[in-house]
């Protein structure tokens, strides 16, 4: 199976495709084959970065899926922008 490598605060991680994300994962993440992604490293998520200011650390065109469940209501409007912005870049 492919992987992709992914830079992160501490070097690089790797995850196999196809990738899916679990935006504002929190403690739960949706399901193991997903990457979850929070903005609180306490939660245990595989990435951490802020989804309405960071750059999402994936190439143009390299994610499969991305979902979120009561994430987007925790951002004001110009980071709702950024963050759907950043999750258009990264779709296939």
């Amino acid at each position: 199976m492919k992987t992709i490598k992914v830079k992160t605060g501490e070097g690089f991680k790797e995850f196999e495709q196809p990738i899916f994300l679990d935006l504002g994962c929190g403690r739960n993440k949706f399901r193991q084959d997903y990457i979850g992604i929070d903005i609180s490293e306490s939660v245990g998520a595989d990435l951490v970065f802020n989804i309405g200011s960071d750059r999402f650390p994936f190439q143009d065109g390299s994610v499969d899926f991305i979902r979120s469940s009561h994430t987007f209501e925790h951002l004001d409007r110009k980071q709702i922008i950024w963050a759907i912005n950043e999750c258009f870049r990264v779709l296939k």
